[in-house]
């Protein structure tokens, strides 16, 4: 047999032709091959045969890419942020015991205290010091808060007035917290803003997650997801990734444990052995205070940090990382950005998308208020830092409840009622200047105290207004009688 070659010669193969002459041995083998192969063909042309083989070819396939998916994920081969990305990484072996039996251990586990008030919180003293006029104070503020106004709004009579409307707003809010042995409150970095202006930088919108709230309870009572379906909100698209797609299972405290991945010992805890106090900033599970600026995005650094302490506390191997609540503002599907959003509207998104660092993805939204467009090109090509697997709301009967679950699955995310927030700076906040319902503001709460310190019992809470507000950026709220609404909008992630 001949064949051409490229430039049109013919060539004789030999292969081709057989023209070495084969042996009888050489032509049994090719003989018992070629029946081999007919038989194989013969069988796959029977249908019961030829499902089998498909069958055991996809499991076969299946289990790889199982293998794969799940040994990359347990081997946290995410890509790790860079060196110089700000990481908060301890051996766990240097951590004290969550539920200490002797008093040595005991005593490493006590809150921490609230950072003095210093040249970089300045707080300027209103109520009993009357000699001042309304100009004067407003210079001192000035002074205090170089960047509470522009420059051109000095002058504007408006801005005095706002002002003078604080002050008068502070004294009452002092007059009748001291009363009641409560929190103080003085001249912030809010105090030149309108009702309207403070009112943007709250950001969260719990009505939405009540609905999203009242769904869920519909769903698991009927366990007929077809009659969400009648619903005009947005959430009438849950019934097609309610649980397995947006993440979201119900809360089972007895089974539910996001911190014992890397402390195994509170998988017993239970509500008779609850310490006095209870701090997981101590425990490293808990990222620097960050300042959300004009922007009304609190969801987003509550959601972000929340997830930054699951990822930590899911793992011995995962580090503690600043997530971006650039990226949740600017990516989310059902967020409003700068405008606000909830925790139903994040996590799901999260739960498909992952989470980027703030080091990959900085927040720049602070001075300008709007979130801007998602950068898609800036994140399209580099794998999630931080990924979670699911995430539940905690329904809280009582605060002890609320406390074995908060040292159970580490920090967790919560609406307040925001009312008169702007003007605390510090002690503990007795929650008579607020409201128990309409949570309209995004926190973490990361601990308790008070029993031990012969007061009445207190939360610890993380705001996003940055170090120079508060308690060096922490808030302490009363525990009794639900103040503030702390207790009604309580999430967690799970890694």
């Amino acid at each position: 047999m001949s064949y051409n070659t490229i430039d049109g010669t013919k060539e004789t193969s030999a292969f081709l032709t057989g023209a070495t002459p084969m042996s009888a041995a050489d032509t049994n083998r090719q003989s018992m091959c070629r029946e081999f192969v007919e038989r194989i063909i013969d069988q796959f042309r029977d249908h019961t045969v030829r499902s089998v083989l498909v069958t055991v070819g996809l499991i076969y396939l299946g289990s790889i890419g199982y293998t794969k998916i799940f040994t990359h994920a347990g081997q946290s081969t995410l890509v790790q942020p860079s060196s110089s990305q700000n990481i908060y990484q301890s051996s766990s072996q240097n951590f004290p015991m969550i539920f200490p039996t002797s008093t040595e251990s005991k005593a490493k586990l006590q809150p921490i205290p609230p950072s003095p008030v210093g040249p970089s919180s300045p707080a300027v003293a209103i109520i009993g010091d009357k000699s001042r006029t309304v100009d004067e104070l407003f210079s001192q503020y000035i002074k205090a808060f170089p960047d509470s106004v522009s420059k051109d709004d000095l002058t504007s009579p408006g801005v005095k007035a706002v002002f003078l409307q604080n002050i008068e707003r502070i004294d009452k809010l002092n007059q009748a917290s001291q009363s009641q042995g409560g929190a103080n409150y003085a001249l912030t970095k809010f105090s030149l803003q309108t009702f309207r202006d403070l009112d943007r930088l709250k950001g969260y919108h719990g009505f939405e997650d009540d609905e999203f709230i009242r769904m869920a309870k519909q769903f698991w009572h009927s366990g007929a997801p077809s009659e969400l379906s009648s619903s005009t909100y947005y959430y009438d698209y849950y019934d097609l990734f309610f649980e397995e797609l947006s993440g979201y299972i119900q809360f089972k405290p007895e089974r539910m444990c996001g911190a014992c991945g890397r402390y195994e010992q509170v998988e017993q805890a239970t509500l008779l052995d609850l310490p006095d106090s209870f701090d997981w900033r101590p425990l490293h599970a808990v990222t620097p205070v960050r300042d959300q600026g004009r922007c009304g995005a609190s969801y987003a650094f509550a959601v972000a940090d929340n997830i930054a302490a699951a990822w930590y506390l899911a793992r011995h191997n995962h580090n503690l990382m600043e997530l971006s609540p650039q990226y949740i503002a600017s990516c989310g599907f059902f967020t409003y950005g700068c405008m606000g959003g909830s925790f139903a509207a994040v996590f799901p998104f999260i739960h498909d998308m992952g989470i980027f660092t703030e080091e990959l993805y900085p927040f720049e939204a602070a001075e300008s208020g709007h979130s801007g467009w998602c950068k898609g090109d800036m994140i399209g090509q580099t794998d999630p830092h931080a990924l979670i697997h699911s995430w539940t709301w905690i329904p809280v009967q009582n605060h002890e409840e609320l406390k074995l679950a908060l040292v159970k699955n580490g920090p967790l995310v919560v609406g307040i009622n925001s009312n008169n927030l702007e003007f605390y700076h510090s002690g503990v906040d007795s929650g008579l200047n607020c409201d128990a319902f309409a949570q309209d503001h995004a926190m973490l709460l990361v601990g308790w105290g008070g029993k031990n310190e012969g007061q009445k019992e207190y939360w610890i809470l993380k705001n996003s207004w940055g170090t120079d507000w508060g308690e060096a950026g922490y808030w302490r709220v009363a525990m009794e009688n639900g103040a503030c609404g702390i207790t009604g909008h309580v999430m967690t992630a799970f890694s």
